[in-house]
């Protein structure tokens, strides 16, 4: 996943990152359950935004997963203030075949208000099902390269 060329974190003014650093996130990856604060992501990782299809999108994850994340679909709100994006982490799995089971992600994202940006405000671990929209079932889901670790 490539990052955000629109904007950086380091970009944002103070008064933003305050902002930011108020609003908590709903997360359920490897049985740790939230709510958790944007706060700590800040000061325990090392965020930075990354673009998903054109917008800049801060994940709760750092930096180091970016490059084996990928895209799988976007579903964006009539009023386009909301993402809901499917995505493979696969930073934590080397094996293409687990991928569906370990690798699957399903975050939900806002812009961030009087801000060009979008924030993460629910991710969740994500079986990989069928999309009847876009017509993939069993078998016929886009092939993601990238090793874990």
């Amino acid at each position: 996943m490539k990052r955000s060329r629109a904007i950086r974190l380091s970009d944002l003014a103070e008064q933003v990152i305050d902002r930011i650093r108020l609003y908590r996130f709903d997360r359920i990856v490897e049985k740790h359950e939230g709510p958790w604060d944007w706060s700590d992501v800040l000061d325990l990782y090392n965020p930075e935004f990354v673009d998903v299809e054109g917008r800049a999108v801060l994940f709760p994850v750092d930096r180091r997963h970016h490059r084996h994340m990928s895209v799988l679909r976007v579903v964006e709100s009539a009023d386009g203030d909301v993402l809901t994006v499917f995505l493979f982490d696969t930073t934590y799995e080397d094996d293409p075949k687990l991928f569906k089971f370990f690798a699957g992600r399903m975050a939900v994202c806002e812009r961030f208000e009087g801000e060009d940006f979008f924030l993460t405000t629910a991710y969740h671990e994500w079986y990989v099902v069928d999309s009847p929209v876009r017509g993939t079932k069993r078998g016929n889901l886009p092939r993601v390269s990238g090793r874990g670790r």
